[in-house]
């Protein structure tokens, strides 16, 4: 968690000739590690499969009643165009201010939302009433989306295959209920509007987003290191982010992911798992890992020279991750690289860097 580090000890290193004994005890502290950020969330948690059965899968996609109760996580898995721009000038803006220091996360929010309160007139209807409508959170992204670029993103929702394309496995895109929301945000694409007035935060929470959302964070780091950086977005570079987004998911619904981070952000005033994520997001800095690990993977694949028709050859290499180890996956040579810059061959580029990604959540 944030400041925790600080002035600690972090990390012990211990040496021996022995072959057991490191195996042993790296065993023994695992164990003590997942029993103490287990107690840390609940005193009185066991370690049961039922027990366990009931922490995990958080960020469900359900439906019920015949209504997708998993709406909300599109602030999550959703790559917005819009907002990754947005993110994008709110860090360089507050890197400018900073002067040559590390830029402040409170002055890259403030950057944010200026240009969102800027932007959401044109989308969101100022003279709503009634109750709170929480459905702002999500549909904001999508209608910013629209109104910047309504071609692309009609492109983009207007597929019949959109809930394999932006999960890549069959199984997890038809097993629960990702059909049915993507069916019920195609119904905002076509019109649909919630009607109740927006959160009062809701400027503060996109701006969140657009620094730290899983999938916008990694459409922003995609587009740099594609060539996309200030143009438009492609179908196949915002459905790679898509994937990345989705890799979050499954990390983020991982037991001992989820206990950590409800764990480190308990209060009395109680906040959705996905906004807890939101946050451990921007206060870990997700935007910087995917920025590194990207830029790594790139190194490591193919460079470019001025002339973007030159390539030179590097050799394959497998990379660590700031937040844990990432192989190279097999497939992600020079050529493969040429082909995600050139945007010839999206797919399977595009499906390397999540499988990276998802290895390196594993790590």
């Amino acid at each position: 968690m944030p400041g925790s580090i600080r002035g600690r000890v972090t990390k012990r290193l211990i040496f021996s000739a022995w072959t057991v004994v490191p195996k042993t005890i790296a065993a023994l502290v695992s164990y003590e590690i997942e029993r103490r950020l287990h107690t840390r969330f609940d005193e009185q948690a066991e370690n049961t499969q039922q027990a366990r059965e009931s922490m995990s899968r958080l960020l469900r996609l359900d439906v019920r009643d015949g209504r997708p109760i998993g709406l909300p996580l599109f602030t999550l898995l959703y790559p917005s165009s819009v907002l990754a721009r947005v993110g994008r000038e709110a860090l360089l803006s507050a890197s400018r201010d900073a002067d040559g220091e590390t830029p402040d996360l409170k002055s890259v929010l403030r950057h944010a939302r200026e240009a969102i309160e800027q932007l959401l007139p044109a989308v969101v209807p100022g003279q709503l009433e009634g109750r709170t409508d929480e459905a702002w959170y999500w549909v904001a992204p999508i209608l910013l989306d629209l109104e910047d670029d309504e071609e692309n993103a009609w492109a983009c929702w207007a597929r019949e295959d959109l809930a394999h394309e932006w999960t890549h496995d069959e199984r997890e895109a038809y097993a629960e209920g990702w059909t049915e929301h993507l069916e019920h945000a195609w119904r905002i694409v076509q019109g649909q509007r919630p009607s109740g007035r927006p959160p009062e935060d809701l400027v503060e929470l996109l701006a969140r987003v657009a620094i730290a959302g899983p999938a916008t964070s990694a459409l922003r780091s995609l587009r740099s290191v594609s060539g996309h950086c200030a143009a438009d977005t492609p179908v196949w570079l915002r459905d790679g982010a898509a994937r990345i987004g989705w890799s979050y998911r499954r990390l983020f619904n991982q037991i001992e992911t989820s206990v950590l981070i409800r764990g480190g952000y308990r209060s009395k005033t109680s906040k959705p798992y996905w906004r807890q994520i939101l946050r451990y997001a921007l206060e870990g800095g997700l935007t910087a890992v995917n920025d590194e690990y990207f830029h790594m993977l790139a190194e490591s694949t193919a460079a470019s020279s001025q002339a973007p028709e030159v390539r030179v050859h590097s050799h394959r290499r497998g990379l660590r991750g700031r937040r844990g180890a990432a192989r190279q996956p097999r497939g992600v040579g020079r050529d493969r690289f040429r082909e995600w810059r050139s945007g010839t061959a999206p797919q399977a580029s595009a499906d390397a860097l999540r499988r990276a990604l998802r290895q390196g959540g594993r790590g």
